[in-house]
């Protein structure tokens, strides 16, 4: 992370004339708020000592975000960020991620440490989702294939998300809900839940208490 920031630059010095920005990674503590519009554009709130301390880095079509120092200190900060499409959102660390929408042919949603993901509308064909220690994804809206795996503490709650198939994989006590009709299949490693809301056709294999649940709705 501390090279990443050696790297990035303060928002004044960032140019997004010709940015095709698709993925964003937030590397640090602050919240971001990603909203669809018609050209990328970035604006930066809150206490001015941690306003001054955002950096970005711009890297074909991703953009990085961090703090210089990696750490939440003199104050807090949200960016707030335009996009004409979004794709990918990586979080690591304690970063909390608001997207309004998310649609196309395939999507991925990763995040590393404790940080969270709430996303308004996910309608995509495809749908990634990786968790790494105790991070949470929140979302309503459609996907046709879900392929998601966790390992540790985290929570997926897309309770409001249908689901035409999915893949499950979990490793530790996480837990994680969806909604299906379709074929779902699980490998379960620990003391993990999934729920699985519907008619869907469910078959889970794997050790210790955790459970694949398939109810319906």
């Amino acid at each position: 992370m501390r090279a990443a920031c050696e790297t990035g630059v303060a928002l004044h010095e960032l140019d997004l004339t010709e940015a095709n920005i698709r993925n964003v990674a937030v590397l640090g503590p602050d919240d971001v708020a990603i909203t669809r519009g018609d050209r990328a554009a970035i604006v930066v709130e809150g206490d001015e000592g941690a306003a001054n301390a955002i950096r970005f880095q711009l890297e074909d079509t991703k953009l990085s975000v961090m703090r210089l120092g990696g750490r939440r200190q003199n104050g807090s900060a949200t960016v707030r960020i335009t996009l004409p499409r979004l794709r990918k959102i990586a979080v690591a660390g304690s970063a909390s991620v608001q997207c309004d929408t998310i649609t196309g042919k395939k999507a991925r949603i990763s995040i590393g440490g404790s940080g969270s993901v709430h996303c308004e509308e996910i309608e995509v064909e495809q749908l990634k989702i990786r968790i790494m220690g105790s991070g949470s994804v929140t979302a309503k809206g459609r996907v046709g294939t879900l392929s998601l795996k966790m390992a540790g503490s985290g929570n997926v709650a897309m309770a409001g998300v249908s689901v035409d198939t999915a893949n499950v994989s979990m490793a530790g006590s996480g837990n994680a809900s969806f909604a299906s009709d379709g074929d779902v299949s699980g490998s379960m490693a620990g003391s993990g839940n999934v729920t699985v809301k519907g008619r869907a056709r469910c078959a889970v294999r794997g050790v210790g208490s955790g459970r694949l649940v398939c109810e319906p709705a």
